[in-house]
């Protein structure tokens, strides 16, 4: 395994080491020695700037003479439980800057409710198998009339306590490894509009919902990074629309294309605004309604709802607006590094999961058809069936 490890600043450091399936992760630890004299080494997370925060709160710890072992103590002669690492989890700093703080709460809540009486040593495969299945029976908030778990809430579920557990060992608290192999499944989704499902809802989407949704196709912004970008965002010279702080969801730099289509989009918003067809937002949005008002996520999905039932277009999202922007970005051939980085995705398996080519692209690609309806001649469908059973 390929590995580096190196000095930052004083006191931080950086591991850079390659996973087997080949991608490179980054671990920062602080390193001194404290008020007793023993070396510490601790693990302070994979964000640069989060790690200088912690780093600097340790070190005021080490200056109130903080016991670094009480914890760790306590909670060997306890026996450290789910339940218990989640609470001490939860208050790592680098947890606590995550954007998805509070939905790993909800996690943690559901993880606790099942198995947080069981010891971080003790985790087996087969707990987290009946986890699963008894997960996948329950009903959204617990009510009999509603639609039960899915399976993607599950999935992230897991994926939670899978990092609990590896950042648990990272802290030097034991903890088992069990296997997560195919317990962490999300369904694929795959929803692409055709040509004609798509000119139907730009029809019904009203003024505003229009120009978002054609930027979210071109671009693979999220509704959460659409519906608060600005214009310190846009870099107009090098073309690109670069989220403040990486993705609302992730936090993983995000660098889309300014497509022209984008620009056009962007220009008839100003053209609105001098004309005072559009209310300029005070917080400097660029993307709202017509009246100023930021456009809230829930009023988003609803809008997309109602033009849907207008239009007649079935089992769609306005997420799916990502999946049509990778599909077709590897249509174009775009090299899969340049659309993990246009996309924000930080896996090669995240963003397979976004590509979903039809049939037919193949042979596009290799320049065997000009499109989808010209595969092969009906006649020479004919000609080649009657030469087989000749």
């Amino acid at each position: 395994m390929n590995e580096t490890f190196e000095k930052v600043a004083e006191h931080l450091y950086r591991r850079q080491y390659q996973t087997a399936n080949g991608q490179w992760k980054t671990i920062f630890y602080g390193i001194f020695t404290d008020w007793k004299g023993k070396r510490r080494k601790m693990v302070l997370g994979s964000d640069l700037k989060a790690a200088k925060d912690g780093l600097s709160i340790r070190l005021a710890d080490n200056v109130k003479q903080v016991d670094f072992d009480g914890e760790k103590q306590r909670a060997r002669r306890q026996g450290m439980t789910i339940a218990i690492w989640s609470k001490c989890y939860l208050e790592l700093e680098q947890v606590k800057k995550k954007r998805s703080l509070s939905r790993d709460r909800d996690y943690i809540a559901a993880i606790n409710r099942h198995v947080g009486s069981v010891l971080l040593t003790e985790v087996k495969r087969e707990q987290l198998f009946r986890y699963r299945n008894e997960r996948l029976k329950e009903h959204v908030r617990g009510k009999p009339y509603a639609r039960t778990i899915s399976a993607g809430t599950v999935a992230n579920e897991l994926s939670c306590l899978r990092t609990m557990l590896n950042r648990a060992r990272e802290c030097e608290i034991e903890a088992a490894t069990p296997s997560f192999k195919g317990l962490i499944q999300r369904a694929q989704r795959d929803r692409i509009l055709d040509a004609d499902e798509e000119a139907a809802l730009l029809e019904a989407y009203p003024a505003w919902l229009k120009r978002v949704s054609i930027v979210a196709k071109e671009t693979c912004l999220s509704q959460g990074d659409i519906i608060r970008l600005t214009k310190g965002m846009i870099d107009y010279k090098q073309r690109e629309i670069v989220p403040t702080g990486g993705r609302v969801k992730t936090g993983v730099e995000q660098r889309a294309p300014l497509t022209d289509r984008v620009i056009e989009v962007l220009d008839e918003i100003e053209r609105e605004k001098r004309r005072g067809k559009i209310v300029v937002n005070v917080n400097g949005l660029i993307f709202t309604r017509d009246d100023g008002r930021a456009i809230k996520k829930n009023t988003l999905i609803h809008a997309v709802k109602q033009a849907r039932d207008r239009a007649g277009v079935a089992d769609f999202r306005f997420h799916d607006y990502r999946h049509s922007a990778q599909t077709e970005w590897s249509r174009q051939g775009v090299h899969v590094d340049v659309a993990m980085k246009a996309a924000g995705h930080k896996s090669v398996a995240m963003h397979q999961r976004y590509v979903n080519l039809k049939p037919g692209d193949v042979a596009k690609a290799f320049g065997i058809i000009e499109n989808c309806s010209q595969c092969v001649p009906t006649d020479l469908h004919a000609n080649r069936a009657h030469s087989a059973s000749s």
